[in-house]
């Protein structure tokens, strides 16, 4: 863990990279987030794909193009560090 004079302790692994975009209740979306997509009433991960240098959207049973969706379209629900029951329960 990496700490601050006066900050918080921070896990390296659980930082992501912000998006640059927000969800519908103004939230910053970051890599490592989970959403929920209100066109297709879906939950899933938003992550960095090396192959295609973009974010998606990994669903249980579709990956999307992060650039296809709107962020009024998406809700943060958690994140995949503290809140992976989450997605478990999509399996």
């Amino acid at each position: 863990m990496v700490g601050g004079a006066g900050g918080q302790e921070v896990v390296p692994e659980t930082v992501g990279q912000y998006t640059g975009v927000t969800d519908e209740n103004g939230n910053k979306i970051f890599e490592g987030d989970i959403v929920w997509d209100n066109y297709e009433e879906e939950r899933g991960i938003v992550q960095w794909d090396n192959d295609t240098v973009r974010f998606i959207i990994t669903c249980s049973t579709f990956t999307v193009d992060f650039d296809s969706v709107c962020g009024e379209e998406l809700e943060i629900v958690g994140n995949v560090y503290d809140n992976a029951e989450l997605i478990k329960e999509k399996q």
